[in-house]
C-alpha cells in the first residue's frame, strides 16, 4: 500500500495522509528596550529601531533579528519538503507574541507562492510579507499571512495574547473533534518521556484497545529563550485536559526550535511519530517505561546468543549493523529458524570460504630442471 493509505489506516480516517499539523511558536521577545531603557516584551512589527521593519530606501527586509523573527522564519522553513514548496501534512504555523501574532496557513501560502514564481520561502518572503500584511498591502485570503496585534495590559500583562493562543487551539480541537478524531498537543520538556522511534511503538496501543482518531498534531515550542515558568502554566490552562496535552523530550536534549520541529516532521514522515503518541495515550508513564525496559532486555537476549555485548540502549539499527557485519553466517541461521529453536552460536557452522566462481583455473605445467656447466656438451 502507498504511504498515505497506510498512514490513513493508522488514523482510522480513510483518505487522509495522517494527522495534520500545525506548529504553534511563542516568543517572548523581550530582547529590545524602550526610551526608559527598561526592556518591553511583544514584538514591534514594521517599527524601525525596535523590531523588524522594510526599508524605506529598498523595499528589503531589515532588523530580522529583533523580537528573534530571524529563529522564527527558519523554523518554518523546517516545514519545506522535496518535490513540494511544503510537507502536505503541515496545516499551520503560528506565531505568537504579546505585541502580535502572524498565522501562516501553510497550504494557501505554498499557492499564492507557485503564482509568484516563488519556488522556496526566504526570510525575505517569510517575514517581508507578513510585514506587508501588517500594513494592509497583502491580502490575507489570497497570500494565507494574516496578522493580529495585541495591546498590553496595565503592568505588562500579555491577556490578549493568551487569548488569541487560546482560540488558535479551540479551532484546531473543534475541527478535529467535528471530523471524529482528537487534536494532540506536544510540548517539549526535557524531564519528560523521551520520544524516540522504537519497532514496538504502537503495542501497547493495539494491546489495550485505545486507539483513538488522532486527526491533528499540535507542536509547541519557543524562541532562543524558552519559556518562563508563569508562560508555562497559561500554556498548560489553554491546551486543557491532560489527556490532549503530552510532554516529549526528543534525542539531543534541548534544541533550538528548527531542530526540535524538523526532528518531529521527519518522524511524522516516516510514520514513526504516531505509534509513539498513541503508546503514550494509551497507558500511564510508568507502564511505558516498564514496556520499553523490557524490550531493551529483549534486544540484549538477542545480541547476547550471537556473542556480542549490547551497549546501554542502542538503536535497533546499531544493533542489527554490528551483528550482520561480525556474524553473517550466525544472522543467517537465525533468520532461518522460528524463535523457539534459535541455536546457540555455538552450534552455527562457521562461515567457510566463499565458492569459486567461472571456469577452474589451468594448471601449470612443470618444467624440468635446467642443466649445470659442468654436465653441458662440448667445451
Amino acid at each position: 500500500a502507498s504511504r498515505p493509505d497506510r498512514m490513513a489506516a493508522k488514523t482510522g480516517t480513510p483518505g487522509k495522509a495522517g494527522p495534520r499539523v500545525h506548529v504553534l511558536y511563542l516568543e517572548q521577545a523581550n530582547d529590545q528596550r524602550g526610551e526608559d531603557g527598561q526592556r518591553s516584551p511583544g514584538v514591534f512589527l514594521d517599527c524601525a529601531g525596535r523590531g523588524p521593519c522594510l526599508c524605506a530606501g529598498c523595499g528589503g527586509v531589515a532588523d530580522v533579528w529583533r523580537g528573534r523573527l530571524d529563529n522564527m522564519q527558519t523554523t518554518l522553513r523546517m516545514c519545506c519538503s522535496e518535490g513540494a514548496i511544503f510537507r502536505p501534512f503541515v496545516a499551520q504555523f503560528a506565531f505568537c507574541s504579546p505585541r502580535a501574532s502572524i498565522l501562516y496557513d501553510v497550504p494557501q501560502l505554498g499557492s499564492w507562492m507557485r503564482t509568484q514564481g516563488v519556488k522556496r520561502p526566504t526570510e525575505a518572503l517569510i517575514v517581508g510579507s507578513a510585514l506587508r500584511a501588517h500594513r494592509g498591502e497583502l491580502s490575507p485570503v489570497e497570500s494565507g499571512i494574516a496578522v493580529s496585534s495585541h495591546a498590553l495590559a496595565a503592568g505588562g500583562a500579555d491577556d490578549e495574547m493568551w487569548a488569541w493562543v487560546g482560540g488558535f487551539v479551540a479551532r484546531v480541537r473543534e475541527r478535529a473533534k467535528e471530523e471524529g478524531g482528537l487534536a494532540v498537543a506536544l510540548t517539549l520538556d526535557k524531564k519528560a518521556p523521551l520520544l524516540s522511534p522504537t519497532p514496538m511503538a504502537g503495542v501497547l496501543a493495539q494491546a489495550s484497545g485505545a486507539q483513538p482518531a488522532v486527526a491533528d498534531i499540535v507542536v509547541v515550542v519557543g524562541g532562543p529563550s524558552g519559556f518562563t515558568a508563569g508562560w508555562a502554566a497559561k500554556l498548560n490552562e489553554v491546551l486543557g485536559e491532560p489527556k490532549e496535552r503530552l510532554a516529549v523530550s526528543l534525542r539531543g536534549g534541548l534544541q533550538h526550535s528548527y531542530a526540535a520541529v524538523l526532528d518531529l516532521l521527519l518522524m511524522h514522515e516516516r510514520e514513526e511519530l504516531l505509534p509513539l503518541l498513541l503508546d503514550r495515550l494509551a497507558v500511564p508513564v510508568d507502564v511505558l517505561k516498564r514496556a520499553r525496559a523490557a524490550e531493551h532486555e529483549l534486544r540484549r537476549a538477542w545480541v547476547a546468543s550471537l556473542g556480542l555485548d549490547l551497549p546501554a540502549q542502542p538503536g535497533a539499527r546499531d544493533v542489527a549493523a554490528t551483528a550482520l557485519g561480525r556474524h553473517p553466517a550466525c544472522v543467517a541461521a537465525l533468520a532461518s529458524v522460528s524463535p523457539q529453536t534459535t541455536p546457540s552460536v555455538a552450534a552455527v557452522p562457521a562461515a567457510g570460504p566463499p565458492p569459486a566462481t567461472g571456469p577452474p583455473k589451468a594448471k601449470r605445467r612443470k618444467l624440468p630442471p635446467a642443466a649445470s656447466k659442468s654436465g653441458s656438451g662440448s667445451r
